[in-house]
C-alpha cells in the first residue's frame, strides 16, 4: 500500500501530506481516469518527455538508454526506472494528454452512477498489490507450563483467524 501512495504522490494526485489534490477527483470518473494518470506521468517524468516527446510510445531499448542518459542509473535502477514507467503507461490514456482533462460534470447527488464510488485509481491499482504482513514474537518462560502456552496459541489463533 506504501509503494501506491507513493505512485500516486509521485503523479501529483496526493499531497506530501497525503491529502488528495484536484486531479485525484479525475481518477474517480472512467472517463477522465486514464487521461489524468497520463497527465500525471508527463509532470513526473518531465525530464524524459523533454528528452523525447513521445517517451510513452518509445520500444523498450530505445527508452532504457533514454533512462539511463535522463537519470544517469545504473542497469538495475534503470530497469526499475523504465518498468514502473512501463507499467504507469499501460494504464493512460496519451492521446489528447497534453491538454488538460475536461472537467466532469456535477454529479446528481442521489442520482450518481455507482462507478463514481468504487475505489479510485483502479487503472493504476490493478497493477499495484497491497499486501499485510504481521511479524509476531512470543517471548516464553522456560517455567511455563504446557497449559500456558496452550492458552497464549489459542488466544493468538481466535484474534488473527
Amino acid at each position: 500500500m506504501n509503494e501506491l501512495i507513493s505512485i500516486l504522490k509521485f503523479l501529483r494526485f496526493l499531497e506530501e501530506s497525503g491529502k488528495p489534490t484536484l486531479e485525484y477527483d479525475k481518477l474517480k470518473n472512467k472517463t477522465l481516469a486514464r487521461k489524468a494518470i497520463a497527465a500525471g506521468i508527463r509532470e513526473a517524468y518531465a525530464p524524459l518527455f523533454q528528452a523525447d516527446e513521445n517517451a510513452n510510445a518509445l520500444d523498450a531499448d530505445t527508452l532504457k538508454g533514454l533512462v539511463a542518459q535522463v537519470a544517469g542509473s545504473d542497469d538495475a535502477m534503470t530497469s526499475r526506472i523504465v518498468s514502473t514507467f512501463n507499467t504507469l503507461v499501460g494504464d493512460a490514456a496519451f492521446s489528447d494528454a497534453g491538454e488538460p482533462p475536461a472537467e466532469p460534470p456535477p454529479a446528481k447527488v442521489n442520482g450518481v452512477p455507482p462507478e463514481v464510488h468504487e475505489a479510485p485509481i483502479a487503472a493504476v491499482r490493478k497493477h499495484a498489490q497491497s499486501e499485510f504482513h504481521f511479524n509476531i514474537q512470543v517471548h516464553l518462560s522456560s517455567n511455563g507450563t504446557e497449559e500456558t502456552y496452550t492458552s497464549i496459541f489459542n488466544a493468538l489463533r481466535r484474534t488473527f483467524a
